[in-house]
């Protein structure tokens, strides 16, 4: 199958060239990001006329926006090379684009709340879609740190994470488990592919320590201990000391916190392999459910982690 790839920088739409281009994201960052070797001195040129520079990347009719983080002009051999790096918009959010901050939040606000007080006055906006709670005023502050951070460390309390969307200046806070693993909810996946789209197929199971309950407790007055378990079991095998967070300020947010720590410790099988992007194999959302099937066979569970 032939890629159709079109780069083009945002603000004119004058064309790019690449050699090669990597686009990746993961659940442990916050926005996709791009390396690459540019070709020609016109490109070299347009990529750095002005710092951080925006391109878009049209992959097989889906679109990415990245800002040029750095451009390298090497010589050897007589070749000229332009190796390029890019990140997500969304780099707007952190140093050295944006100042570290330290506040305490007086005013009761709900966790959601509190992560759109961080975009206020800028082009971005939160989609969030992970469990939210109502936090105690007083409770939640921080001390020298940009908006990006005070975001992730939301998300990490509500067992969520952070990722920009590809175009779009919307943070997107989603669960990192869309349902727990021992869940009936499990069992329906997002997407289903056929093992045979699957290349260079690699399986590694890792082993946990399959505690089945965890206390997960706040830190500051305000907060509460909550007594999480899986359902179904006992509840006998447990970490020695509970869980904390400055935000467990109420149940939904022990659950959330804790229950993400019960899945994370579960035994897992690392998966990987590679497909052809398009057809039966869409560009899968990080956090998506997928079934690899084949006939006659229970199919392969996953979860997209990156």
């Amino acid at each position: 199958m032939l890629h159709e790839i079109v780069i083009t920088r945002v603000s004119d739409g004058a064309a790019l060239e690449f050699a090669d281009l990597t686009l990746s994201a993961d659940t442990g960052s916050w926005g996709w990001s791009l390396s690459g070797n540019a070709l020609g001195a016109t490109t070299f040129a347009r990529l750095t006329a002005a710092p951080f520079t925006e391109i878009n990347v049209r992959l097989n009719g889906i679109d990415w926006r990245f800002l040029i983080t750095s451009v390298s002009h090497s010589r050897a051999f007589g070749k000229t090379g332009y190796a390029v790096t890019g990140m997500s918009p969304a780099l707007a959010l952190t140093a050295p684009l944006s100042d570290a901050r330290t506040r305490q939040i007086a005013d009761p606000w709900t966790v959601s709340q509190l992560a759109d007080q961080e975009v206020v006055d800028t082009a971005w906006a939160i989609d969030w879609q992970a469990p939210d709670w109502p936090v105690p005023g007083g409770v939640w502050q921080y001390a020298g740190q940009t908006p990006m951070q005070v975001i992730g460390s939301l998300a990490e309390a509500a067992g969520a994470f952070v990722q920009a969307e590809r175009v779009n200046r919307i943070l997107q806070v989603r669960p990192r488990y869309p349902a727990w693993p021992w869940s009936s909810f499990w069992a329906t996946p997002d997407l289903e592919w056929p093992l045979a789209l699957a290349r260079d197929l690699k399986k590694a199971p890792q082993a946990g320590a399959n505690y089945n309950a965890v206390y997960a407790a706040g830190t500051v007055a305000g907060g509460l201990m909550g007594y999480v378990k899986r359902a179904g079991t006992a509840g006998d095998v447990s970490p020695g000391a509970p869980l904390t967070n400055l935000l467990i300020t109420h149940a939904d947010a022990a659950r959330a916190f804790g229950g993400t720590y019960l899945a994370d410790q579960q035994d897992q099988v690392d998966v990987s392999f590679n497909t052809t992007l398009g057809g039966d194999a869409p560009l899968a959302a990080l956090a998506s459910r997928i079934d690899l099937t084949e006939p006659g066979q229970p199919p392969l569970a996953m979860l997209t982690q990156k």
